[in-house]
């Protein structure tokens, strides 16, 4: 028995019936490998999808050709997630530069002199990370510096910042 996604702790022996492997937070599943020692066994796997963050049981019962059923538990740990990136940020009035980028942290807006506020909203490519610095501004004559922050499941941190101009 062997895992793709992670190792198997203890390392595998047919008699050792319960085992640990932790997976990155982009898995919700694995992919156990099986090689049984009876052609004419067979086995089934129970519990392999949809991991929630933390411990999860997955069970592979073994049956043998003449009935006989082993029972393999794996405690799959899936990691917290560390995406700190934005999907998307958008301004209300005039147009963000460059384009947006989830790599690119600076931006810059620039606004007549007659406007007075603007609005920033973002979402996150993560439903778990958390963004702070969305909201409406105002905004005096010259450089206006917005900072959005934000933060992945397991504290990694990125901020991405808009230079919003007024004339």
């Amino acid at each position: 028995l062997e895992v793709l996604e992670g190792e198997l702790n203890p390392e595998f022996a047919s008699e050792t019936y319960e085992y640990y492997v932790n997976i990155p937070n982009e898995y919700t599943s694995i992919t156990p490998v099986v090689e049984l020692e009876e052609s004419t066994a067979t086995y089934e796997v129970i519990g392999n999808k949809d991991f929630i963050v933390g411990e999860n049981k997955l069970q592979i019962k073994v049956t043998s050709s003449t009935g006989e059923i082993s029972t393999y538990v794996l405690h799959v740990i899936r990691d917290v997630s560390s995406n700190n990136y934005l999907k998307i940020i958008t301004v209300n009035k005039g147009t963000l530069t460059p384009e947006f980028d989830k790599n690119e942290l600076n931006y810059q807006v620039i606004l007549p002199n007659t406007e007075d506020t603007i609005t920033v909203s973002a979402l996150p490519e993560a439903t778990t990370t958390i963004v702070r610095g969305i909201g409406t501004y105002n905004l005096k004559v010259g450089e206006n510096l917005i900072s959005l922050y934000s933060e992945s499941e397991s504290g990694v941190k990125r901020t991405y910042k808009i230079k919003v101009i007024r004339e």
